[in-house]
């Protein structure tokens, strides 16, 4: 049986710190490179950054020392020049290139690397302490039978993650296919401008002193959306409120908002429906519809028209600013759309909607299952590979 040396990352590899000399090389920031599996997400331009940048070549591993818990490395092949958020790490002649990455990219490693953060915002990994950090190392042939069997492996764990990927962006795509074709109507609904059935009202500026983790009042934020409308409990705990409030601004559940802001990709018009179980507010990112005539409203139905394609698209071609895009009411309100006259009509519409949506939340939900259990069997796998389970060379006791 075989011994494996355990050593510090520092004995067996180099931080390459060489600055760029400006020639005409690809260059790889963070967001060129796809968080998990070491990939890049798109083509990486020609000197998209002129200086203050790295050298790499074909026998680094990139590593990004920003949130490092975005695992975010890869196996450049190819000379470049890459963001100084990303890491040259070079192994030395003992240690196997893609070893390296599949042991840097490992759940435990990673960890480890976080533990060395500084910031809380935007945590950075302290490269310096990582060297510090300790990895099995047996001898550079079983190194490699390691790293063949992890390939072969993870790209079988690869390939199932893509295609239950597929299948949960079909399924969301195929849901808003069916809510566009629903509510593009019939010639029985008058077309009008929103402005003739409701209204948006901005919520408050409430004053950030006041926020507290023992507020009995949660303030409600465009990071409580999802993108395609539904509600999520993200940061509550820092988000209650104890101050005055204006009773205008107290939320009944039930009510509908609308992202007024682009804090994310694609939030802009988004929609929720208030929950139940707390004392809600929202802030001035948040417009509060309200309807003009309560006997033909239904929240619902509008909550699904806030989502439709034409909808959203009007609002992003229509938005103001540079940092933060942003809407208006005036806006919303501007938007022509056939609408059912009545209460019954909207409700049974949005009753339709509901019942697909319904399927169609189950299937995501198991879509989203399947990723977590790949997610899981793959650190699973790397957890064996570097506790010597998967060589042919078991460890000695």
């Amino acid at each position: 049986m075989t011994r494996w040396d355990e050593v510090t990352l520092g004995d067996v590899a180099t931080l390459d710190t060489r600055r760029h000399d400006g020639s005409d090389k690809p260059f790889v920031g963070l967001e060129h490179i796809e968080p998990g599996t070491g990939r890049l997400l798109r083509d990486v331009g020609q000197s998209e950054a002129e200086s203050g940048t790295f050298e790499f070549d074909p026998r680094h591993v990139l590593f990004g020392r920003l949130r490092p818990y975005l695992n975010k490395a890869h196996l450049p092949t190819f000379k470049g020049h890459c963001s100084t958020e990303i890491f040259p790490i070079r192994p030395h002649a003992g240690l196997d290139r893609r070893y390296l990455f599949h042991w840097i990219t490992k759940q435990t490693t990673i960890e480890a690397i976080m533990a060395t953060c500084t910031g809380a915002r935007m945590p950075r990994a302290n490269m310096r302490e990582v060297l510090n950090l300790r990895l099995p190392l047996p001898p550079l042939a079983e190194q490699r039978r390691i790293v063949v069997m992890l390939d072969d492996m993870l790209a079988g764990i690869a390939g199932a993650t893509e295609n239950a990927t597929r299948s949960l962006a079909s399924a969301i795509e195929l849901f808003s296919t069916f809510r566009d074709s629903v509510l593009q109507g019939d010639a029985a609904w008058p077309k009008q401008p929103l402005g003739n059935v409701l209204k948006v009202k901005h919520g408050f500026a409430f004053e950030s002193r006041y926020f507290t983790q023992s507020g009995d009042q949660v303030l409600l934020t465009p990071g409580n959306f999802y993108e395609h409308g539904g509600f999520r409990h993200r940061g509550m705990d820092q988000k209650r409120y104890l101050g005055p409030t204006p009773p205008d601004f107290v939320l009944p559940s039930g009510a509908l908002l609308v992202a007024m802001t682009e804090q994310a990709a694609g939030l802009l018009g988004s929609s929720l429906i208030v929950p139940e179980g707390e004392t809600y507010l929202h802030n001035q990112r948040l417009g509060l519809v309200l309807p003009l005539e309560e006997s033909s409203w239904d929240s619902r139905f509008f909550y699904h028209l806030f989502n439709t394609t034409a909808l959203r698209r009007y609002l992003h071609d229509g938005a103001t600013g540079t940092k933060v895009r942003h809407t208006s009411p005036g806006r919303i309100e501007a938007f022509e759309t056939g609408i059912p006259p009545t209460r019954e009509e909207k409700a049974g519409v949005a009753r339709r909607i509901d019942a697909i949506a319904k399927e169609t939340d189950a299937l995501i939900s198991l879509q989203q299952r399947r990723l977590a259990a790949l997610v899981e069997l793959k650190q699973s796998l790397l957890a064996s590979a570097f506790s010597g389970q998967l060589t042919h060379e078991p460890i000695a006791a």
